[in-house]
């Protein structure tokens, strides 16, 4: 029996109905309706599901093999794991896609907002507003910068 044959679970079919009841706007497609939940792509029709693998990473990685394998090799080879000659072909391929001066690349998301933040001179004394609903990557880097985070939510009785 493929996914698509498999019935729901009475609780499922609930949670289905529920939702299809509070966001109609989300079933308006007639060949089937896409709901994105975590790491999954979800097709509902009617009492069935089928789940698909929302990004398929190995999928990816076998098409660019050679070519990943070959970069990883001249790291490898040459050593140079921070700031090497990579960061820079990096930054300079960003800066003529995105057509700016200057592109800065960093290890992940929380350096990028600090980054951004310590541009903006923003630092102690200063008040950052932010999303009470984040990932505790958003609080640190508005403390590590020195500022006070100050946190908001759009409805104050729905949160």
């Amino acid at each position: 029996m493929s996914p698509i044959d498999t019935p729901l679970d009475p609780e499922r079919a609930r949670d289905v109905a529920l939702f299809d009841q509070n966001f109609p706007s989300c079933f308006d497609c007639p060949a089937g309706n896409m709901l994105r939940t975590n790491s999954i792509l979800t097709t509902q029709r009617r009492d069935r599901i089928m789940s698909l693998p929302f990004i398929d990473l190995k999928a990816q990685y076998n098409s660019l093999k050679d070519q990943i394998d070959a970069r990883i090799q001249t790291v490898l080879n040459h050593g140079q794991y921070i700031m090497g000659p990579e960061v820079e072909e990096c930054e300079k391929a960003l800066q003529n896609f995105l057509g700016c001066k200057y592109a800065i690349t960093c290890a992940s998301g929380t350096d990028a907002a600090l980054m951004s933040m310590m541009a903006l001179n923003i630092g102690p004394g200063d008040e950052v507003i932010t999303t009470a609903f984040s990932f505790i990557a958003t609080i640190e880097t508005i403390v590590l910068a020195g500022a006070t985070p100050v946190m908001v939510d759009i409805d104050p009785n729905n949160f």
